[in-house]
């Protein structure tokens, strides 16, 4: 038996996360297929497969068959399913869920270092002036020395 010879497989230089260049494509060019798999939209973005799938399920587009190992959608046609928007819909990424659920997360974010600082402001204050009430403070053993002795 001859030896054969090994088979190479070159290694994917996919994305794991989305840059801004690349969810712009994404969101203009993926809704246009006419077949749209997990497989399709990751291979020629470059992007994971994994995050495809969570893109896709955000985009404008429309549920074909949906199966445990494939989820298959097409494009939404003009005549029935198309957004009030027009054109502009199609090729805008504000106009992507995925984009808006982004923006609204960010917002969050936000507000809530917002109220960690507003808070941690209000406890300083409140350690300041306990700290000049107790025993072990310098100052205060300085005042009440005379008492003492």
């Amino acid at each position: 038996m001859p030896w054969s010879k090994g088979k190479v497989w070159d290694k994917l230089n996919s994305l794991v996360l989305f840059d801004k260049a690349t969810y712009n494509k994404l969101c203009k060019k993926v809704p246009n297929y006419k077949l749209i798999t997990p497989a399709a939209a990751s291979e020629r973005p470059k992007i994971r497969g994994s995050l495809a799938e969570t893109a896709l399920q955000e985009l404008l587009i429309k549920l074909v068959s949906k199966h445990r190992a494939q989820v298959i959608y097409t494009r939404k046609t003009k005549g029935g399913d198309a957004p009030a928007a027009g054109g502009d819909a199609w090729t805008d990424p504000t106009n992507c869920i995925f984009w808006k659920i982004k923006q609204e997360r960010k917002k969050e974010r936000k507000k809530e270092r917002k109220k960690e600082r507003k808070k941690g402001r209000k406890e300083g204050r409140k350690e300041g002036r306990k700290e000049g009430r107790k025993e072990g403070n310098l100052f205060f053993q300085l005042c009440n020395h005379d008492d003492n002795n």
